[in-house]
Formats: structure tokens, C-alpha cells, sequence
């Protein structure tokens, strides 16, 4: 009798040591490789290691980023520069880190769409979410050009570059180094319209949280920034053994490993 009390005081000991901090990430985007160091945190265990259990949502075009994490949704979240509009008209969040220097979304169209020009989306279909929509380099472009965001007809985005050249919009939100090499592959001529071709380059891929989480949670926000970096640290150390594990099994818009890569070193 003694023993077997002994083996389930043990088994409740080791249940308490193991039980993790659940995590969950919204992503501003879909699945690939701008995502790669909380892939590679994961996958690596560095999450584990500080006792976190992290699930990664993708983006879903009905959900507001901010308000998701702000009412708890999620704990984390990775957003464009709109994150500082958000925060100006009164969110409560707090920005952690930068994932990238140089902001990759712009707006993609045909070459032979006669949009080339940032002043050319006037009255124009485009595929944007609200998000992008928001975002400041976005913003500052359009309104340099005379227009503001109303002045095109927004479009729910299908995250299918196919359909930008079927014809069933005229501009795209997309990035730099995603969709551009889908259209070279289909060898379909395009044009780019970048806002820091415009004099606006900015950060992008804020790693944030609302500022009740992290007060009511410091030790937990350290211990996933700390395994955060470190997977970003790995995934670039290691980028074709990162585009693998994507490839194999955050791959939900069936990319192929070359394209994987190449937006790793772009």
C-alpha cells in the first residue's frame, strides 16, 4: 500500500513538473518562411525549454490582429506597422521586437495592367486586408500620390496570386519575395509597387502583446521572448534545414522548397 501511494505521489510530481504555459501566436499571414524563427522554437525545443507549449494561428481575413490579442484570444501577436496606428487611436500594446528591418509587403500588379504607378490605384480593385490596409508605409505612399485608402475598391484577399493574373483584380497586397516569383514561374510580367521605392521603408513583423499580459504575466513574456530569439537566431544560421521543416510541415500554401528558400534570403 505504501509503495503504491508513494508511485502516485510521484506521478502526481512529475505531471506538476511537466505541465507547460500554453501559448498561442496570431500570425499576420499565412504559413511560410517570415515566420521562421517561432517555427524553429518550436521545432527545436526552445519553447519547451521554458516550460511553453506555443501554438501559431494564421491570419484569417475576418479577424482584427490587435483586438484578438488585446481581449485574449492569444497572448502574442506579429503585426505590420499598423500596430502603431492601433496604439495612437488607443490599444494598450506593447511591442517587443522587430523581426525585420525592411518592410517586404507592397502591392503587386500586371505589367499590362496599366496600375504601375502608386497614383494608378485610383478607382482600382485591390486585394488587401484590413491589416495591410492600416499600415504606415502603406499609407504614407498612397496619400504622397494624392489618395487615400478609400480611393480603391478593397477586395477580400484570396492569398492566390492566380487570380491576380486571371484578371479578377488589378493590384495585390503581397511580398516582396513570395507572390513576384510565383508570377516569373507562370511567366507573367509585373510590376511592383513598393513603398520604399517611395522614401518609406520601415520595420515590420512586431512581435507585440497587450500590456495587461505582460504585467500580469512578466516572467512568462521573458521566457517566450528569450526562446523567440533564440529561434530566430537558429532559422537564419540554418536556413535550409528551416525551409525543410516548413516545406514538411508549415507548408499550408503548398510552396515549393526553392521558393522557401529564396524568401529566406531575400
Amino acid at each position: 500500500m505504501r509503495l503504491a501511494l508513494w508511485g502516485l505521489v510521484l506521478l502526481f510530481f512529475c505531471g506538476f513538473v511537466s505541465a507547460k504555459e500554453a501559448i498561442s501566436v496570431q500570425l499576420l499571414w499565412k504559413h511560410q518562411f517570415q515566420f521562421a524563427g517561432y517555427y524553429m522554437a518550436i521545432e527545436k525545443g526552445f519553447y519547451a525549454e521554458e516550460g511553453l507549449e506555443v501554438s501559431l494561428k494564421e491570419f484569417d481575413f475576418g479577424i482584427d490582429l490587435v483586438d484578438e490579442i488585446v481581449q485574449g484570444n492569444s497572448q502574442f501577436g506579429v503585426a505590420r506597422t499598423s500596430l502603431l496606428i492601433d496604439k495612437n487611436a488607443g490599444a494598450d500594446v506593447v511591442a517587443l521586437f522587430a523581426a525585420y528591418q525592411q518592410s517586404p509587403l507592397m502591392l503587386l500588379t500586371r505589367k499590362d495592367s496599366g496600375v504601375l504607378l502608386s497614383s494608378d490605384l485610383k478607382d482600382r480593385d485591390v486585394m488587401i486586408t484590413n491589416d495591410a490596409k492600416k499600415v504606415g508605409e502603406i499609407i504614407a505612399m498612397l496619400l504622397q500620390a494624392g489618395i487615400t485608402v478609400s480611393d480603391f475598391n478593397q477586395q477580400e484577399h484570396s492569398y492566390n496570386v492566380q487570380d491576380l493574373i486571371d484578371g479578377k483584380t488589378e493590384a495585390m497586397a503581397s511580398y516582396i519575395s513570395n507572390e513576384p516569383y510565383q508570377m516569373e514561374l507562370k511567366g507573367v510580367d509585373y510590376n511592383v509597387i513598393h513603398p520604399k521605392d517611395y522614401g518609406f521603408d520601415m520595420y515590420s513583423d512586431i512581435l507585440f502583446s497587450s500590456r495587461e499580459y505582460i504585467q500580469q504575466n512578466p516572467e512568462i513574456t521573458d521566457r517566450f521572448y528569450r526562446a523567440s530569439i533564440r529561434g530566430w537566431l537558429y532559422a537564419f544560421e540554418n536556413i535550409e534545414e528551416t525551409a525543410q521543416i516548413i516545406f514538411d510541415r508549415y507548408n499550408s500554401q503548398s510552396k515549393t522548397l526553392p521558393a522557401l528558400i529564396l524568401k529566406a534570403k531575400s
